[in-house]
């Protein structure tokens, strides 16, 4: 027999408990708004000045929120804020990425960023890693930054499979070299990707 897991409460019980939670961290509820969206099954709170909020908060925020998606009005805090919680999580999925890059047979001898004289050679030593030519997924943005631009263009129906074999593993390359060395990374074509 298959267990199938309980129905999530309805948004009015999981938002009483999402405003106890926040006001717990020491928030005002005048400077708290949840809007809940219904395709996602997420809320999206917004913070503002007058709940009081500060950076000494940032943690309890972030455990308050679990899933839930944090903004703050004005976005001051975003930035930081965000900062937080990469750094708060980066153990975990640092654990997560050298799981799945050993799954893939691309844990053992994954580039230091430490052995390249440029931010360019890194990435090109990343794709070779991945089993792809250099130059072909990533460049570099300045000397910090990853852009993911996969060969869109010499995608077809017959290369679909593959493609998306090897942009699967493009992207655990990507997600663990980000994490490790702690650089940004964006998407070519798409607003790029910010703290």
């Amino acid at each position: 027999m298959m267990d199938f897991p309980a129905d999530p409460p309805p948004p009015e019980q999981r938002q009483q408990a999402i405003q106890a939670s926040f006001a717990a961290c020491g928030l005002d509820p005048a400077g708290l708004t949840y809007e809940y969206d219904e395709d996602s099954y997420i809320f999206y709170i917004t913070i503002m000045p007058a709940s009081g909020v500060s950076a000494e908060h940032f943690p309890c925020i972030h455990e308050a929120a679990g899933f839930d998606f944090v903004r703050f009005d004005p976005p001051d805090l975003a930035g930081p804020y965000n900062a937080y919680v990469r750094e708060a999580m980066r153990p975990e999925l640092l654990a997560q990425a050298e799981e799945q890059l050993k799954a893939r047979r691309l844990w053992a001898g994954f580039p230091a960023r430490e052995a390249y004289g440029s931010f360019a050679a890194y990435l090109e030593a990343l794709e070779a890693h991945a089993g792809v030519a250099p130059g072909t997924w990533l460049k570099a943005e300045g000397e910090g930054r990853i852009i993911f631009t996969p060969p869109i263009d010499a995608l077809t129906i017959d290369t679909l499979k593959s493609f998306e074999k090897t942009q699967e593993t493009m992207i655990m390359v990507v997600f663990y070299a980000t994490a490790r060395d702690r650089t940004e990374f964006g998407f070519f074509g798409n607003d790029k990707i910010h703290e």
